[in-house]
């Protein structure tokens, strides 16, 4: 925030302070604006780019899987079979693990 005048500090002074905390929350905005900012840590930029590598390989495996059940039968009956049973272990194991975990003591660590 800008400081009350002093008795002593010209008009001058007063605009010189204004600019500079200007010029200050026009940078800090600058900064916070960019998007690419996170990306100079260099952990953050090995776990990005991780994820873009291993979403594009289940975007991949996604698009193959029906592809090649439909190339295989010719049958939309059993494209539909396949494409359902692929999320089956997920439930599965999702409905167990929802029952042990009711069960377990819900300690602090």
């Amino acid at each position: 925030m800008i400081a009350p005048p002093l008795e002593n500090q010209t008009i001058a002074d007063r605009a010189g302070q204004e600019r500079r905390v200007l010029e200050t929350r026009q940078s800090r905005k600058a900064v916070l604006n960019n998007p690419f900012l996170s990306l100079k840590h260099k952990n953050y930029r090995y776990y990005f780019f991780g994820m873009c590598v291993s979403t594009i390989g289940t975007w991949m495996q996604n698009t193959a899987q029906p592809w090649l059940a439909y190339s295989l039968t010719k049958s939309a009956l059993l494209l539909s079979v396949v494409s359902a049973l692929q999320f089956l272990p997920a439930l599965l194991f999702s409905l167990f693990a929802g029952v042990l975990i009711d069960r377990l003591p819900k300690s602090g660590c």
